[in-house]
């Protein structure tokens, strides 16, 4: 997939990023998100975690140059009310997830017991 997105990129540019002016840059930019589907967000994923894994990253975020496990990083608490509404479409999306097992329930029972012999 980082493949098929690095070549894409490179269509879409027609020369090496580093060479195009900032705003062909952008726009050659913008014209990958909108066109490079997962292939682009898989390489989007792996530069990023790259970029922040990279010690001058790490120094100028204040963070120590290390692995972030097993020790952790301290978070500053903050406002946990802020999650509320991805935890209420994570239930709302369990609670269909179950609506539609308990409405095919049924079907699949009836499959399930379905004798070749009477058919």
């Amino acid at each position: 997939m980082v493949r098929a997105a690095l070549d894409h990129l490179a269509r879409l540019a027609g020369k090496p990023l580093a060479e195009l002016d900032p705003a062909r840059r952008d726009a050659v930019a913008q014209e990958f998100r909108a066109t490079g589907g997962a292939a682009a967000a898989t390489l989007v994923r792996v530069v990023l975690q790259c970029y922040y894994r990279d010690d001058r990253v790490l120094r100028s975020l204040g963070l120590e140059l290390r692995a972030p496990f097993p020790k952790g990083y301290t978070l500053e608490q903050g406002d946990w009310s802020l999650l509320d509404p991805v935890k209420a479409q994570a239930a709302d999306a369990a609670a269909g997830a179950l609506a539609i097992r308990a409405a095919s329930a049924p079907c699949s029972g009836i499959l399930r017991r379905r004798n070749p012999a009477t058919i």
